[in-house]
């Protein structure tokens, strides 16, 4: 397939996010879109509301210009976690109608030069490119240690920093993370490529879509929806560029990492039944 020239005038880019129960976050991301410093065509933020009706009534009151919104009611089976996420993910791509679609999670921020940036990287054609992003502490601090904050076990976890870091990935003092879908030798490899950071051409949505399907096995590793989408992307022998920015600012301390259930506002991800 021909991919158009990503980085032309008069594009169109949906910003999805997916919230629930936590508006003082969300009200922070609508802000950093609202800040991009992209002038070149139309930017929308889609937000999807997962059966919450405090946030409903709360964008009501604001009615933020360039922001549209979907209240999801849940079914009686819908529980938080990477499958109710993979399809709430799915049905926004589907209803985005732009010519390209951003994720960007309600507690994240994007830098101003997010979306610019990433269409520069786009302009030769590639349908499918990401930034880099910045780790830090739910309270701001940048996130330093050494290890990476998705593993479950802290052994695994020390020893997937150091492999990282000896891929360059990530470098101790730094939090900078500089995911890569392709290793130094051009193969491609499965390594973790957050969904904050992608920007995706929204005729993948039908080849690409998120599947929704969890395992036992899954839950063990952390293996979530953005996982799926990248094995998606993958398997499909998608192109993939990166901008090499880090124009994402990623706090932990949501599903995919607070193992500890350090923070009320996280929504928890349940081991499956057996």
């Amino acid at each position: 397939m021909d991919w158009p020239n990503g980085a032309c005038r008069h594009t169109s880019v949906t910003v999805i996010t997916i919230t629930r129960h936590r508006v003082s976050l969300l009200e922070r991301a609508i802000e950093s879109v609202r800040r991009q410093d992209w002038t070149n065509g139309k930017l929308n933020h889609l937000i999807i509301i997962d059966d919450c009706d405090e946030t409903a009534d709360w964008l009501k009151e604001k009615k933020h210009k360039s922001v549209t919104w979907r209240l999801a009611r849940r079914g009686r089976e819908d529980a938080s976690g990477p499958s109710r996420l993979a399809r709430l993910r799915n049905m926004a791509w589907e209803l985005a109608g732009t010519d390209w679609v951003a994720f960007l999670d309600d507690d994240n921020e994007f830098e101003p030069q997010h979306i610019r940036t990433l269409l520069d990287c786009a302009s030769n054609g590639c349908p499918a490119v990401h930034s880099y992003r910045k780790l830090f502490h739910f309270d701001g601090q940048p996130f330093l240690e050494q290890f990476w904050p998705w593993c479950r076990e802290e052994g695994e976890a020390q020893q997937r920093y150091w492999k990282y870091v000896a891929k360059g990935i990530l470098e101790p003092g730094s939090n900078v993370a500089r995911e890569q879908a392709i290793s130094a030798d051009g193969c491609r490899e499965s390594i973790h490529i957050d969904m904050n950071v992608w920007l995706l051409r929204r005729e993948l949505v039908q080849k690409c879509a998120m599947s929704d399907q969890f395992t036992e096995e899954d839950w063990i590793a952390n293996l979530a929806e953005d996982d799926k989408l990248l094995q998606a992307l993958t398997q499909a022998r998608i192109p993939i560029a990166s901008s090499g920015v880090a124009s994402v600012r990623y706090y932990l301390g949501g599903y995919s990492n607070d193992f500890e259930r350090k923070h009320p506002h996280s929504e928890a991800w349940e081991r499956p039944s057996l």
